[in-house]
């Protein structure tokens, strides 16, 4: 999906999504013809930084927690688990 349609499907504006891209919260989109591609894991990993900031945790908080599990919204996801 590019960049529009992952705005429109997690209601977050496309601002937003380069701003969580640029702080290390999203990885990088496939680029294929200088087109931006995301996917599920773009989508859990927007749901979760959510869950987690309701949770009380600040965007840098979150973007270590993903830098110390390799990124994956599933790893992080078990690891926020394990901590409660």
């Amino acid at each position: 999906m590019t960049i529009g349609e992952l705005a429109e499907r997690t209601g977050m504006t496309v601002r937003n999504i380069r701003a969580h891209q640029t702080r290390g919260l999203l990885p990088p989109p496939d680029v294929r013809a200088r087109t931006g591609y995301y996917n599920e894991e773009h989508v859990a990993r927007i749901e979760l930084t959510r869950e987690l900031q309701a949770e009380g945790l600040n965007l840098e908080a979150i973007r270590r927690m993903g830098e110390s599990v390799n990124g994956a919204a599933e790893e992080i996801h078990n690891l926020t688990r394990s901590l409660r």
